[in-house]
C-alpha cells in the first residue's frame, strides 16, 4: 500500500494515454521556450570563457575612451619589460574612407593594431599571405562592394592614402552587442600616425592587449593598470572572465526574454488548469465510488496530484529536448545582433532549471483544480449527469480558493522573480500580467454576456447557432480568450513599440532640422569648416560649431562613487564620458524646469552648471548640489548646479547632460567642435564630398544612414523578441485544441442531432465556424486594445513621447487572430464532422 498513489495514477495513465497529449504540450511549449532562450545565453558564455583568449585576442586587455598619457605608456613599456609581458596597442575610432578619385566616400570603423596582434585567435585574410604595412589596409567585404573596389585599389583614410592589400575574413576579437557605425578598415599603428586621424578631442577607444608570462601576474598586473589609469576607469578584462559588455548586454537580453518566455509557459499553466478541470469531471463517478469504498480527500489528492506530477515531469522533459531545438535555431536570430560563432549543446543546469519551474508552474495550476475534489460527494455515483457538478459555495470553499490563489500567486511571483533574477521585476511582471489577464477576462465575460442579447435573424441559422455555442455549459471561451489574447497582445505590443519609435524620429524631425552631423572638427579649423558650410549650395541652414569638452565625475557634493547610495545602472552613469558644452543661452529646444537660466552676473561670481533632467534624476543631483568633474587635458573644475533642463526636440548631434556657463570650460578643457546642418535633398552627397575633401579628419554622419541603422537593429531587435512571444502564441493555439478535444463528446452529439434534424455537414461546419470566428475576434480586438494601451503607457510615461494609434497594424492583428483561430478550431473538429449519426444515437 506504500506506492498506491503511485500505482493508480500510473494505472489511469496506461488507460487513457491520449487524453493527456494537450497536458504535455502546453507544458512542453513553455518549457521549450525558456530552456531555448537561457540554453542559448549560458552555451555562449560558457563557450566564451573557455574560449576567452582567442575571443579577446590576449589573456589581459585594458580598454578606454580617454586619450593615454605619455607617462602611463611608459609605465606600461616598463612594466612589460621587466615581467616578461608581451603588449600590442590597438587603436579604434571612425572615420570617412574614400576612393581614390574621391568621388565615392562611406563611414568606416578604423582600426590601428601593433606588431604582435593578435597574441590568440585567427586573423583570416584573403589572399592568403597579405602583408599589412604603413601603406596598407586591409577592410571588409561590405566595404568593396559599396564603393565598388577591389584587392589592389587604393582608398584614403584620414590624411593618408592606402592600397587595400586583404580582404578581412575573420577578427578574433571582434564581438559586438550592437550595430556598427560602418565597414571594417584595419591598418597599423603606423598608418594611424600617417592619417592623422587621432587628434585633440578626438572619438576614439584605445586598448592594450597583453600576453602574460605566467597566469599567475594577473592579478597583480590588473591592481596595477587599475591604479596608473584610475583617472582614465579603464574597462580591464583577463582570460577568467566573458567580454564584460557582451556579457551584460546577453544577461539583460535573457533575462528579459526569459520572462517573455515564462508568459508562454504561463498561457501552458492555463492549458494544464482547463485539461485538469475536464479530466476530474469525467472521472466524477470514479472519484464517488473510491469516496464510497472508504477512499478519503487526502488519499484520493494524492492519487491525482501524483498523476499531475508525473505528467508535469514528461511535459518538462519533452519541453528540456525542444528547447535543444530552439537553442539550434536562436543563432540565426540573434547571429546579426551579437558578431558570435559559438558551438551549442544542453546545458544540464538551464535542463534543471527548466524541468523545475515547469514542474512547479504545473503544480500551481493543478491546485486548484484538484481542490474540487473534497466537494465531490458519494452519492454523486447515485445521480450520473453530463452535466458539470458545480456545488454550492459556502464561506469555507470561498476560503480554501482564495488560499489557493494567493499560493499561486506567491509562487508565481517568486517563479518569476528567478527567471528575471530581480523581485522587483518579477512583481512588476506579475502585476502587469495579472491586469492584462483580468481585463481578457473580464472583455470576454463581457462580449459573451453581450452576446445573448443580440437577436440573430432565424434564417442566420448557422450564425444563430454558432453564438449559442459561446455560452452554453462547459464552455471554455473564458480561457481560450485568455490564452489567445496574451500571446497576440505580446506580439502585437512589441510590433507597435517598435513602429511608433520609428514613427516618432520621422515625426520629429521637423522640416529643415538639422540631418547632418560633423564631429572631430578641430578648433583651428572650426572657423573654416563653418564658412565652407554657408557657401555650400547644398547646405541651407548651417548653425556654428558647438564647443565639446569630454569629461568625468569626480565628486557629487563631496562624494566619490563608491560613496554615495548607487543602484548598478546609476554607477554606470557615473563613470560615463560626458561631452560637455559651454553658452550663455538656454540650449535650442531645452527648457528650464527647475531654477532660473544665468546671467552675466551669476557666471561671474562662480562657475556654474546646468544639468539634463535624467541625468540629475539617475545621480541623485538637485539645484545647487556642487559638481567636481576632471575634463580630458585639463584640470579638475568644480561647478555649482545653478538650474535642471529638459530636452523637448529634435537634436541631430545629441543633447548635453552638462552645459556650464561661460568662463570655465575655456580656460580649463581642451575644446573641439562638433558642428550639423540642414541638407537640401539631393545634395547630401555634394555636401559629403566638399567637406571630406577639404577637412579630411572629419567624420560625417547622414542621420538618413544613422537611422536605417537603427531601424536595422530594431528590426532584429523585434524579431527577436517576437519569435520567443510566438511560444504564447502557440501556446494559445494549444489550449483552443485541447479545449474542443476535451469537449469532442459534446460537440459530437451536436453535430450529430444536427444532421439528424436536416442539416448538411457544410452547415454544421459553418456553425462551428462562427464559433470559432466569435472567439478569434473577441481574443484580437481585446488583444488589439491591450496592445495600444501598453504601448501608449511605455511611449508617454517610460520614453515620454506621444503615440499616434497604428489602426493598420491593430487590424492585422485583429485578422491574424480570426484566421488562426479559425484554422486550429477547423482542423480540430474534422473528426467531429465526420461522425456518424446512427453510431452516435445508438450509444445513448
Amino acid at each position: 500500500m506504500k506506492f498506491f498513489p503511485l500505482r493508480m495514477a500510473m494505472r489511469e495513465l496506461r488507460r487513457g494515454k491520449r487524453k493527456f497529449i494537450f497536458f504535455v504540450l502546453c507544458i512542453a511549449i513553455g518549457v521549450a521556450g525558456l530552456v531555448g532562450v537561457k540554453g542559448f545565453n549560458a552555451s555562449i558564455q560558457e563557450a566564451m570563457l573557455q574560449e576567452a583568449r582567442p575571443l579577446m585576442a590576449a589573456d589581459m586587455t585594458l580598454s578606454t575612451g580617454r586619450t593615454i598619457t605619455p607617462e602611463q605608456d611608459q609605465f606600461i613599456a616598463a612594466t612589460a619589460a621587466e615581467r616578461g609581458i608581451q603588449v600590442a596597442r590597438v587603436t579604434e575610432t571612425t572615420s570617412m574612407a574614400l576612393t581614390a578619385d574621391k568621388q565615392s566616400f562611406r563611414l568606416v570603423e578604423v582600426k590601428a593594431v601593433e606588431l604582435g596582434y593578435p597574441f590568440y585567435g585567427n586573423l583570416e585574410v584573403e589572399p592568403p599571405g597579405a602583408r599589412l604595412t604603413d601603406d596598407t589596409a586591409w577592410v571588409g567585404a561590405d566595404l568593396l562592394d559599396q564603393l565598388g573596389l577591389q584587392v589592389g585599389d587604393q582608398i584614403s583614410v584620414g590624411r593618408a592614402m592606402f592600397t587595400i592589400s586583404g580582404l578581412i575574413l575573420k577578427e578574433p576579437d571582434r564581438v559586438t552587442a550592437g550595430f556598427s557605425m560602418g565597414p571594417r578598415v584595419m591598418i597599423t599603428a603606423g598608418g594611424l600616425a600617417k592619417a592623422e586621424l587621432i587628434q585633440l578631442g578626438s572619438r576614439a577607444r584605445f586598448k592594450y592587449l597583453f600576453k602574460l608570462a605566467d597566469d599567475t601576474q594577473v592579478e597583480q598586473l590588473r591592481a596595477d593598470l587599475k591604479e596608473a589609469f584610475k583617472e582614465q576607469r579603464p574597462s580591464i578584462a583577463d582570460f577568467r572572465e566573458a567580454n564584460p559588455q557582451v556579457k551584460r548586454f546577453l544577461d539583460r537580453m535573457t533575462d528579459f526574454l526569459s520572462l517573455v518566455s515564462l508568459v508562454a509557459l504561463l498561457v501552458g499553466g492555463l492549458g494544464v488548469a482547463n485539461a485538469t478541470r475536464a479530466f476530474l469531471q469525467q472521472k466524477l463517478d470514479s472519484i464517488a465510488i473510491m469516496k464510497c469504498v472508504g477512499g478519503t480527500n487526502r488519499k484520493i489528492l494524492l492519487i491525482y496530484l501524483t498523476q499531475m506530477l508525473l505528467l508535469s515531469l514528461a511535459g518538462s522533459a519533452l519541453g528540456v529536448l525542444l528547447g535543444y531545438t530552439v537553442q539550434l535555431v536562436m543563432p540565426q536570430v540573434v547571429g546579426p545582433i551579437v558578431n558570435l560563432t559559438i558551438e551549442l549543446h544542453l546545458q544540464p543546469i538551464v535542463a534543471l532549471q527548466g524541468l523545475a519551474v515547469g514542474l512547479v508552474t504545473s503544480v500551481l495550476f493543478t491546485l486548484l483544480p484538484l481542490s474540487a475534489i473534497a466537494d465531490i460527494k458519494p452519492g454523486l455515483v447515485f445521480r450520473r449527469e453530463m452535466a458539470e457538478s458545480r456545488p454550492a459555495p459556502t464561506a469555507a470553499r470561498r476560503i480554501r480558493t482564495a488560499a489557493l490563489l494567493g499560493a499561486i500567486g506567491l509562487g508565481l511571483v517568486l517563479v518569476s522573480a528567478w527567471m528575471s533574477g530581480s523581485l522587483k521585476w518579477g512583481l512588476w511582471f506579475m502585476g502587469g500580467l495579472a491586469g492584462s489577464v483580468l481585463l481578457l477576462l473580464g472583455a470576454a465575460w463581457l462580449v459573451v454576456r453581450s452576446l445573448k442579447l443580440i437577436r440573430v435573424p432565424r434564417a442566420w441559422i448557422s450564425v444563430r447557432q454558432g453564438l449559442a455555442s459561446l455560452y452554453r455549459p462547459g464552455s471554455q471561451a473564458g480561457a481560450i480568450v485568455l490564452a489567445l489574447g496574451i500571446g497576440i497582445t505580446m506580439v502585437l505590443a512589441v510590433y507597435l513599440l517598435q513602429k511608433g519609435l520609428m514613427n516618432e524620429v520621422s515625426i520629429t524631425v521637423p522640416k529643415g532640422a538639422p540631418n547632418m552631423v560633423f564631429i572631430n572638427l578641430q578648433a583651428p579649423d572650426a572657423e573654416a569648416f563653418h564658412a565652407l558650410l554657408q557657401q555650400h549650395p547644398g547646405v541651407a541652414k548651417a548653425p556654428a560649431p558647438t564647443a565639446i569638452v569630454r569629461g568625468r565625475l569626480v565628486t557629487i557634493d563631496g562624494k566619490t562613487r563608491d560613496e554615495m547610495n548607487l543602484s548598478e545602472e546609476e554607477a554606470r552613469w557615473f563613470n560615463f564620458q560626458f561631452q560637455t558644452t559651454y553658452t550663455r543661452a538656454i540650449p535650442e529646444g531645452d527648457i528650464v524646469i527647475e531654477g532660473p537660466w544665468w546671467t552675466e552676473a551669476d557666471w561671474t561670481k562662480e562657475p556654474l552648471v546646468s544639468i539634463e533632467r535624467e541625468a540629475a534624476e539617475r545621480l541623485h543631483m538637485t539645484v545647487g548640489s556642487v559638481v567636481e568633474m576632471d575634463l580630458e587635458g585639463g584640470t579638475p573644475i568644480r561647478a555649482r548646479v545653478f538650474n535642471i533642463r529638459k530636452t523637448t526636440d529634435y537634436r541631430a548631434g545629441g543633447g548635453f547632460n552638462f552645459v556650464f556657463a561661460p568662463g570655465v570650460l575655456e580656460q580649463n578643457g581642451r575644446i573641439t567642435y562638433y558642428a550639423q546642418a540642414s541638407v537640401r535633398p539631393g545634395a547630401s552627397r555634394d555636401v559629403q564630398r566638399a567637406v571630406v575633401a577639404r577637412f579630411p579628419g572629419v567624420t560625417v554622419i547622414d542621420v538618413a544612414d544613422m537611422l536605417a541603422t537603427v531601424t536595422e537593429m530594431l528590426d532584429r531587435i523585434s524579431l527577436v523578441i517576437r519569435f520567443v512571444a510566438g511560444f504564447s502564441v502557440l501556446a494559445g493555439l494549444l489550449i483552443l485544441a485541447s479545449s474542443i478535444a476535451t469537449t469532442k463528446y459534446r460537440r459530437t452529439r451536436e453535430a450529430v442531432l444536427y444532421k439528424t434534424l436536416g442539416a448538411t455537414r457544410a452547415r454544421v461546419w459553418r456553425i462551428f465556424a462562427v464559433e470559432y470566428a466569435a472567439l478569434g475576434l473577441i481574443a484580437g480586438f481585446v488583444s488589439a486594445f491591450l496592445a495600444a494601451v501598453a504601448t501608449w503607457g511605455v511611449m508617454k510615461y517610460v520614453m515620454e513621447i506621444d503615440y499616434v494609434p497604428d489602426v493598420r497594424s491593430l487590424a492585422v492583428g485583429v485578422l491574424i487572430s480570426l484566421v488562426l483561430t479559425i484554422a486550429v478550431g477547423v482542423l480540430s473538429t474534422i473528426d467531429v464532422l465526420a461522425a456518424k449519426p446512427l453510431q452516435v444515437l445508438r450509444e445513448e
